[in-house]
Parts: C-alpha cells; sequence; structure tokens
C-alpha cells in the first residue's frame, strides 16, 4: 500500500552549479504504483545574501519502482516458484500417465485373461460336442454295422469255425462309415479277426483271414511243399510246429533233426484263393532237442489236466442231473438279476448276464445240457425253426456291447429283456 507524508519536511539541499539529480522522499509503497502530485512547491534560500526563491511544480508524476535487488529476489522466487509449479504439474502428468498406463495396462490383461478364459471354455465345449458327436457316431455305426447282411455273414463263418467275439474296435466317420476289426477267438484260445470298411453302409475291403486250422491244411495240400517236406523227411527232419502270423497270412513250417542238432523251416504265404510256399532254409539249433523235450513236457502235463478236467466235468453233470435244477426258475432269476445290473449301470455284466440266461433257457429246453455258445444256440434254433432271427439279434448285440464297446442303451436292453422274458414264460 502507498503511504505518503503530510507534513511539510524541510531538506537542506547544497545546488552545485553543474546539473545533478537531486534525491526526494514521496514516501514508500510495497508494490510498484504511479502517483500524480498536484503541486510540488520548492524553496530556495541563497545562503549568501539571503534570498528566498519559490517554485511550483503542478501534475508532478512520481513513479514508484522496486529496488534491483528486490527485483532479483522477486524474479527468482517467481522463477523457483514457477520451476515448482512445473516441476509438480510435470509430476502429476507423469503420475497420471503412470496411472492411466496401469489402468490401460491392467483392463488390457483382463481383456485378455477374459479372452483367454472365453477361448479355452469355448475350446472345451467345441471338445466335448465333439466327443459326444463322435461317441455317437461309433454307436450308431456299430448298429448298422451288426444289421449289414455281409458283416452277419462273415460273422456267421466265424461261429461256424469254432470262434466267438472276444475284442473289438471302431473307427467311425459318422454313423455310416468307419473302419472295424473285430477279434474272435475258439475254446483252444487262437485268435482271428474280421477287419474291413464301411462306406455309406457298404462292406468294402473286408478281411476275414484263414484260421490257423485253414492255413495248415491249404500249406499241406500245396504241391511244393508236398515235395520240400519229403526232402526234409528223407533228410532226417521231423515236423514240429507251424508258426503264423499277420491273421495266418505268413508262417513258416518248422522241422527238427535231433541228430544233427539242426533245424529247419519252410516260408509260406496263404490267402483264401492261394498258397505260395518258398524252398527249406536250414540253421543250426543249439537248444533245438530241449524245445522239442519241453513241449513234449507240457502236451503231457496238458493231456492229464485235460483228462482230469473231464472228470470234474463229468461229475459236474451228474450232479447237475441229480439236482434236478428248475431251469426255467433259474432262467428267470438270472434275467432279474441282469436289470439289476443295468440299473447299476454294470451294462456290460448285464448284457452278458441276459446273453448267459438266454443260452441257459434253451440249452435244458433242449435237453443238450451243456454250455452253449451264442452260435450253438443260433444254429440249434435254425435247425429247428424256432424264431432264431431274434435270438440272433438278441445274442450278437450283446457280444457287440460286451466286446466290441457298442454303448449299451436301455431301448436295446429292454428289447433283449422282452424277448428273453417271452421265450422263458
Amino acid at each position: 500500500a502507498f503511504q505518503s507524508q503530510t507534513n511539510t519536511q524541510s531538506v537542506n539541499i547544497l545546488i552545485k552549479k553543474d546539473a545533478e539529480p537531486l534525491t526526494m522522499d514521496f514516501g514508500n509503497s510495497d508494490t510498484p504504483v504511479d502517483i500524480i502530485l498536484k503541486s510540488l512547491k520548492i524553496s530556495f534560500d541563497d545562503p549568501k545574501d539571503g534570498d528566498k526563491l519559490e517554485s511550483e511544480i503542478k501534475d508532478v508524476s512520481v513513479h514508484f519502482v522496486e529496488s534491483e535487488e528486490e527485483e532479483q529476489q522477486q524474479n527468482q522466487q517467481q522463477q523457483e516458484q514457477q520451476e515448482q509449479k512445473e516441476s509438480e504439474q510435470t509430476k502429476q502428468k507423469q503420475q497420471k500417465s503412470e496411472t492411466e498406463q496401469q489402468q490401460q495396462s491392467e483392463t488390457e490383461q483382463k481383456l485378455q485373461n477374459n479372452q483367454q478364459t472365453q477361448d479355452m471354455n469355448s475350446l472345451k465345449d467345441q471338445m466335448s460336442k465333439d466327443m459326444q458327436t463322435k461317441e455317437q457316431a461309433k454307436q450308431e455305426f456299430a448298429k448298422n454295422l451288426e444289421q449289414n447282411e455281409v458283416f452277419r455273414e462273415e460273422h456267421q463263418k466265424m461261429a461256424e469255425k469254432g470262434y466267438e467275439m472276444s475284442d473289438g474296435e471302431i473307427d467311425a466317420q459318422n454313423n455310416q462309415t468307419g473302419d472295424f476289426e473285430f477279434e474272435y477267438k475258439n475254446k483252444d484260445g487262437d485268435k482271428e479277426t474280421i477287419s474291413g470298411q464301411m462306406k455309406n453302409n457298404s462292406l468294402q475291403n473286408i478281411d476275414n483271414s484263414l484260421t490257423k486250422k485253414e492255413a495248415i491244411e491249404k500249406v499241406k495240400q500245396n504241391s511244393d511243399f508236398q515235395e520240400y517236406n519229403e526232402q526234409l523227411k528223407q533228410d532226417g527232419f521231423k515236423l514240429n510246429n507251424f508258426s503264423m502270423k499277420n491273421n495266418n497270412t505268413i508262417g513258416d513250417v518248422n522241422y527238427v533233426n535231433n541228430e544233427t542238432n539242426m533245424t529247419a523251416r519252410i516260408p509260406f504265404k496263404a490267402n483264401e484263393t492261394d498258397v505260395q510256399v518258398d524252398e527249406p532254409i536250414y540253421e543250426k539249433d543249439r537248444n533245438g532237442i530241449w524245445w522239442v523235450l519241453l513241449i513234449i513236457g507240457l502236451v503231457a502235463i496238458g493231456g492229464s489236466a485235460l483228462l482230469f478236467r473231464k472228470k470234474e466235468i463229468i461229475n459236474e453233470t451228474v450232479v447237475v442231473k441229480d439236482k434236478k435244477i428248475d431251469y426255467v426258475k433259474e432262467a428267470k432269476k438270472m434275467i432279474e438279476e441282469a436289470k439289476v445290473l443295468f440299473e447299476k449301470k454294470e451294462y456290460k455284466e448285464s448284457y452278458a448276464k441276459s446273453s448267459y440266461a438266454i443260452r441257459y433257457y434253451y440249452s435244458n429246453k433242449l435237453g443238450l445240457l451243456k454250455e452253449m455258445t451264442a452260435y450253438d444256440t443260433i444254429k440249434k434254433l435254425k435247425e429247428l425253426k424256432a424264431g432264431y432271427k431274434d435270438a440272433r439279434d438278441s445274442l450278437n448285440l450283446c457280444s457287440l456291447v460286451e466286446f466290441a464297446k457298442y454303448k449299451p442303451n436301455e431301448k436295446d436292453f429292454n428289447k433283449i429283456i422282452k424277448y428273453a422274458i417271452n421265450i422263458i414264460e
């Protein structure tokens, strides 16, 4: 604020001849300001002669300014304040930028995580749908295959040879197209397969290979084999065994000469229409005689076990006859057990029990008094013209569930149970 002095002041000033600035006090101000003095009277005294001179100056402009030091300090303060302000603004901007970047990064990460979760869930859903679709196609393919007449004929041929389905694999592209391979076993444990493709419900490239017995017979009937076999006999060799692989399409007829400790083999390739036999190959057998003795020993043990087993079977059969089991009641009991197993989701066991109940009933009904295979049952009913088709469909479906990984379902199971109850009652 401007402060002025209202009282009149006298100041002695020595005025020299030459002009020079005079300093006068008009008060002070905290800030720079301009004021106008209406009148400024100045009195002069002459020290020599004592004369007085007066002078009046009107409208005097007085400018209050800062000193250079104060201005520098103020400028420095302003500069420091400005720098501090700019520093704070820069810091705030950086913090804001970092916060925005962090928020953006967190948002992007959340979006990325959400997208990944969505993608993973979508992938899981798609995989689940694909598996369900593939499994459904597999089941429908198996059912269509079971109803295919060509496959039924091949299946029947295996049954006639004494083989029953023991395992199976299906690779279905859809319900009418895919690959299949089924394994069959006979009572001796020999294995055979039926494999091929089905395209649009039409079988293609079906391979029902020779059984071991059939392959051996075809080789023995081959003229080249007969010649080589006679030659080996004259050289002191005895036929030891037949070894086969690749579904009995490739094998060797093996011979041993106990006197010379030598072995020989006749390689062959066989199929349903042709047999190719190669010349004998002679080999040194260091342990041949021991293998022969081991085989003879195993055969002897097997023969003893078989005789013992036959006695057991005879005794068991007698016991069955003596007890006079009510086979109708027993068969009904098995059907009820099959229902319970199905409710417990023990599907393979339920189908196996259903199949056994049907075979058990017919075995006793027809007076055979022996365990019958599915093929035996179907064959016997066909001979008697006793509605074998329903039995065939039911027993074949049970086999598919047991061995071919056909997915059981309530509709098919109830159909089998209904058939079983109808024939038993």
